[in-house]
């Protein structure tokens, strides 16, 4: 299972899968399309020509479930509007880091909208 993830914002050169192609490519120990598969079996792909993101649903060390991010590129205000339902929990890593970071998800949504 892949479980570390990496988050990019801003999708303005080509479309965001021809961006996050390049990425894989160069940054990651697994392809782009080995990810695909992965979240397409067993989580959630959202592609856009502006926005990617491949998510899943984890369940936190207190057995509560959190949606989790493996990869996003694009608007983060449209990619959590196209998340399928509401999980008080989000999960990512940074900048490449192993450690899995929690959040609130309402207070996440907040934050970000306070700054578009």
């Amino acid at each position: 299972m892949i479980t570390d993830c990496i988050i990019i914002r801003n999708a303005t050169k080509g479309s965001a899968y021809s961006q996050a192609e390049a990425w894989y490519q160069e940054n990651s120990p697994v392809s782009l399309e080995q990810d695909l598969e992965e979240y397409h079996r067993n989580g959630f792909v959202i592609t856009r020509p502006t926005s990617i993101a491949l998510f899943k649903i984890i369940l936190l060390n207190d057995g509560s479930p959190s949606w989790f991010v493996r990869f996003a590129l694009g608007d983060r205000s449209e990619l959590i509007s196209l998340i399928p339902c509401f999980l008080p929990k989000i999960c990512f890593c940074r900048h490449g880091q192993l450690n899995i970071r929690e959040y609130d998800m309402e207070q996440l949504m907040k934050k970000w909208s306070k700054r578009f």
